[in-house]
């Protein structure tokens, strides 16, 4: 409730500021009121269309929704337009993941990491594939980004994501409780991101879910 509060006073002070509309739409959409969240993307996409921040803001949304061909589509463009969105292809890797296209997660998974120079990642994909396909592949990818390196600080709900991706829900529950101990902020999507579906029916699940406190 602090949070919308304080977002409507400064949509109340400049209704038309794009990033904060973009931040406020991506508020409700961790709240899951999609309506709202979609018109207020597509008003800070009709005042900027071309920024590329809201375009990644906006296809990871899509996601959310279990759009997923729009989510690609979306995502892609901003991949290949500007390179500066690094997220953009990591989470466009998500996208072809919930479209069990694994072939194409993969690569998009290998080119996020090559282009934030981490060929540690890279090398543990491949390495992982050449193994036992897609699931080993995340699998190696997940144990080397929870092995503290020189690449520093890695979001639990990361790890977490790739474990899921492997197929490791217990390892992954166990990196979501980290996620929620240190205050990961990407757990305020927790009740909406579709990475997290096969957790849903755990105890363990539910009860982290009682502890965000989400509005019913």
């Amino acid at each position: 409730p602090a949070a919308e509060e304080q977002f409507q006073r400064g949509l109340d002070l400049n209704p038309n500021h794009p990033e904060l509309r973009v931040l406020h739409s991506a508020f409700l959409a961790a709240m899951g009121r999609w309506q709202g969240a979609r018109e207020g993307f597509q008003q800070s996409l009709e005042s900027d269309p071309h920024n590329s921040y809201f375009r990644y803001f906006f296809g990871a949304q899509l996601i959310r929704l279990r759009r997923y061909d729009e989510a690609i589509a979306e995502l892609h463009k901003v991949a290949t337009a500007d390179p500066n969105v690094r997220f953009a292809r990591s989470v466009l890797s998500n996208a072809f993941h919930e479209k069990r296209m694994y072939k194409e997660a993969l690569a998009e998974t290998s080119n996020y990491f090559a282009t934030v120079g981490d060929n540690q990642v890279v090398e543990a994909l491949a390495r992982g594939y050449a193994e036992g396909g897609y699931a080993a592949a995340m699998l190696r990818a997940a144990e080397m980004l929870a092995t503290p390196s020189s690449r520093g600080y890695v979001l639990p709900t990361t790890i977490a994501g790739y474990y899921v991706r492997a197929g490791q829900k217990d390892r992954a529950l166990d990196w979501l409780e980290k996620a929620y101990q240190e205050r990961d902020t990407i757990l305020v999507y927790l009740n909406v991101t579709p990475i997290w579906d096969s957790l849903r029916s755990d105890p363990r699940f539910q009860d982290l879910l009682s502890r965000m406190r989400f509005p019913q």
